[in-house]
């Protein structure tokens, strides 16, 4: 059982809170768009999360001093006539993998050069290392990986042409794994968004570019697999066991609903996708990628079978689906089937994907399922209870990180407490009274439109913004206004005025934040005079946007370190380097990587679940340790 999240062999996996950052075809042209290159100016995020990964572009340098023209795309077609489209499919599944873990990466690098002449070879290292032009380049990145197996599958093989196995023996020197790398670096030479002179501004920027970037931030955005693993069962088993269903009109509990909607138990979803997620997280090069469905796993085939009709796809099915989604970020139907079945041999096509599928893409088969039973009314019923889950989490979240009050009562407050004080009122979701300030919190759970996702549309994102910060900013600017009245009337949470006011909104959906989307942010609440622009004396504080992971890191640094919330926000505002940036980015650029093993809840919770799926797949396992659910963590002063 503990290989299924941490194999005996390979490197071991990044702390559960990294921020991945952005990868960009051309580091120098995003610089210059950025209008860092004219004045020669940088920033710590830019250096420290925009990176560039590797095209044939950077190494190709030899045919075209000649004179020679490189065509990206007649390579490409080359390349795809050498090898069967299962054999380049294992390959890139392989080199997926190594996308997201640098020591793999470092492998594959070694192996690489292996294979190319001399002059090819220090083309290639001199662009790796940035001695080319400065510029460290990564050898593999997810997204053109993930392209590469699109170009694989929509590839149709000319009439008459040779069959592979003739067409190899003319190259004998381009084996699979060569092929793969090349065929990546082709594709990803060919990811350039475009851009005009004459384009439209979003912010200070080039539509095109900061399109490029919320997109970029969007597929970069995942978290670890034992955070997702153990919020999930959070929000599922405990929260969703709260709702009111009557109040809510729910047919019945989200648990029994997902089952009605996959016909499999959360335990099975968990435990078939960590088994398949545990091979691929093993996997290293020179090793078959491919895993057998069935064998070695103690559940019965049917449900084997019905997991499989929600989470993998044939290279048919999959094929159809990628020949509608030609735009460089359209990945859908790989991330909502991110297993490939041949035979009973499964590709773990994306591990990050298996796992957000399994966790936070639990939601989807749930809405379709209620859509699909009562349209617009069926979804909406869901989507309310599901903020409901979410809500009900945050406000547990915030009532332990509330300071403990002398005597009766409590400095934590809730919309209902509110609702009484101020009626008929747009009311925030919950409140802390800190004494010298008052932090209001406002739950946001909407969902990035699937055009902003995976079309880079301006319209789509422009809506999101309202979505995920406008509408909750009005909320937040309202309640601020009424805690601001003196007096407070006889129902307040309240004894007095506030001195000064916190707002945060906590997303429970993905949305990227970085100085970008940040920009955009703050010029949509300017433009709309709320908050801290609603005057220039409102004693309100900037508008701290968070989500569910950097809340409970603020948490997991309470507990440890004595930290309080407002603390950590209003030191993030005041950050030089990373204010315009994620709280998750300054928090980890603070206090080390290693500052965050888990907020007990969660560790209790992962240890649960753990053992769950250990039981479900014969192991008698049991959790260590650090995720004892009784284990407190030492506090560090």
């Amino acid at each position: 059982m503990p290989e299924l999240l941490r194999p005996v062999a390979g490197p071991a996996p990044s702390g559960s809170w990294t921020d991945a950052g952005l990868l960009v075809p051309d580091l120098s042209d995003t610089a210059a768009r950025f209008g860092l290159v004219p004045t020669g100016a940088s920033s710590a995020w830019f250096d420290e999360y925009v990176k560039q990964y590797l095209t044939t572009a950077d190494y190709l340098r030899v045919p075209q001093a000649a004179g020679l023209q490189v065509d990206p795309a007649s390579l490409i077609r080359g390349l795809l006539l050498l090898h069967p489209r299962e054999v380049y499919l294992s390959v890139l599944t392989a080199l997926n993998h190594a996308a997201h873990y640098p020591e793999l990466a470092d492998v594959y690098r070694d192996r690489f050069l292996a294979r190319l002449n001399d002059a090819m070879a220090d083309n290639v290292r001199q662009a790796l290392d940035g001695t080319m032009d400065g510029v460290p380049r990564a050898l593999l990145a997810r997204q053109p990986v993930l392209r590469a197996m699109r170009t694989v599958l929509t590839y149709r093989r000319p009439e008459g042409a040779p069959s592979a196995s003739d067409m190899s023996k003319l190259a004998p020197g381009l084996d699979p794994e060569l092929a793969g790398i090349l065929l990546v670096h082709l594709t990803a030479a060919r990811l350039r968004s475009p851009s005009t002179a004459s384009e439209p501004r979003i912010g200070a920027l080039p539509a095109s570019l900061a399109m490029e970037m919320v997109a970029n931030g969007l597929f970069h955005s995942g978290e670890q697999p034992d955070v997702l693993l153990a919020r999930t069962r959070t929000l599922w088993a405990t929260y969703g066991s709260q709702i009111d269903l009557d109040q809510l009109r729910l047919r019945a509990q989200p648990m029994d609903l997902l089952r009605d909607a996959t016909g499999l138990d959360y335990d099975d979803i968990a435990a078939l996708s960590f088994a398949y997620h545990g091979y691929i997280r093993a996997h290293q090069p020179g090793q078959p990628p491919g895993v057998n469905a069935f064998t070695g796993i103690p559940i019965d085939r049917d449900t084997i079978e019905t997991y499989l009709a929600s989470f993998a796809s044939t290279m048919d099915e999959l094929t159809v689906r990628l020949d509608a989604c030609p735009g460089s970020w359209q990945m859908l139907p790989i991330q909502e089937r991110p297993l490939l079945r041949i035979g009973d041999v499964l590709l773990v096509l994306d591990e990050q994907y298996l796992i957000e599928r399994a966790t936070q893409g639990l939601y989807w088969f749930v809405h379709e399922k209620e859509r699909e039973l009562d349209g617009t009314p069926g979804w909406t019923r869901w989507n309310n209870a599901y903020a409901n889950m979410v809500e009900r989490r945050v406000e547990d979240q915030l009532r332990r990180m509330t300071p403990p009050l002398l005597g009766s009562g409590s400095l934590f407050f809730t919309e209902e407490n509110l609702r009484a004080a101020f009626p008929g009122r747009k009311n925030a979701d919950a409140g802390i009274n800190y004494g010298s300030l008052v932090l209001l919190a406002e739950v946001v759970t909407t969902q990035v439109a699937l055009n902003t996702r995976e079309n880079a549309d301006t319209a789509a994102y422009s809506k999101d913004v309202d979505k995920f910060f406008l509408k909750k900013a009005g909320q937040l600017d309202e309640t601020a206004t009424d805690l601001l009245r003196d007096p407070q009337p006889a129902d307040s949470p309240l004894d007095q005025p506030a001195e000064r006011i916190l707002p945060v909104a906590v997303r429970g959906g993905q949305f990227p934040v970085n100085p970008v989307t940040r920009e955009h942010i703050e010029a949509a609440l300017k433009n709309a005079e709320l908050l801290n622009y609603s005057s220039p004396s409102a004693p309100i504080f900037p508008f701290a946007p968070v989500d569910l992971g950097e809340l409970e890191m603020c948490e997991t640094l309470r507990e440890t370190r004595g930290l309080s919330l407002p603390d950590l926000i209003r030191r993030w505002q005041a950050s030089e380097e990373y204010a315009r940036s994620s709280l998750r980015n300054f928090l980890i650029n603070t206090y080390g990587e290693d500052s965050f093993p888990r907020p007990a809840d969660l560790r209790a919770e992962l240890a649960r679940t753990l053992s769950l799926i250990a039981a479900r797949l014969g192991s008698d396992w049991t959790p260590p340790d650090d995720l004892n659910p009784g284990q407190q963590p030492e506090r560090a002063g």
